[in-house]
């Protein structure tokens, strides 16, 4: 009994190896930090690439012009595509455009008179302005447009995570993210779609 008490002594009082297991720990830490800081700035970097690649499509929008053969919202969806060096694929539902009359009414839904409890948002059975005419109520009044209209281009898409340690850490395969941009349409003579 006295032979073991003395070798767990001599055990606990030995240093040799702490530093090894010091730095597993903190290295363990440092790599998990080093791979958030990757993922994040691989994230920052498509979505810069992807908000890139709408301005120029929004640009393209504007002329009404298209190609023979391809839709303008064809078109636009390919600008995105080449811009973003395939790291976003661009589905033709993930490409919205709406058109509004001025600049002020970008997102805005028809006015409504609000009952009690009060929310902020429009409630089955409230009283609204029925502005375009369809009959029912539009949280967003955006229509499809022609020349000279106010267009808001919107892509949702996602990235996928690159580092397999972080898709473990987020409990996720990919980071859904949103760009967008308004722009006016020039005068153009076909009666084409915004």
């Amino acid at each position: 009994m006295q032979r073991l008490l003395t070798t767990l002594r001599r055990m606990v009082s030995c240093r040799r190896g702490a530093s090894a297991i010091d730095f597993a720990f903190s290295a363990s830490i440092l790599v998990a930090a080093m791979a958030g800081a990757l993922e994040f700035s691989g994230a920052v970097f498509v979505n810069s690439a992807v908000e890139g690649a709408l301005r120029e499509a929004a640009r393209f929008g504007t002329t009404g012009f298209a190609f023979p053969g391809e839709t303008r919202a064809d078109a636009i969806r390919r600008i995105v595509g080449e811009r973003t060096f395939g790291m976003v694929t661009v589905l033709p539902e993930s490409l919205t455009t709406k058109v509004y009359t001025s600049f002020a009414l970008v997102g805005k839904g028809e006015p409504f008179t609000e009952t009690a409890p009060a929310n902020g948002r429009y409630d089955l059975g409230e009283l609204f302005d029925d502005v375009n005419g369809n009959g029912q109520y539009d949280a967003d009044l955006g229509v499809a447009g022609a020349a000279g209209e106010i267009v808001l281009y919107r892509i949702d898409y996602e990235v996928p995570v690159l580092i397999g340690l972080m898709s473990n850490i987020l409990g996720k395969s990919a980071h859904s993210m949103t760009a967008s941009i308004v722009v006016r349409n020039e005068p153009f003579a076909s009666a084409g779609g915004g």
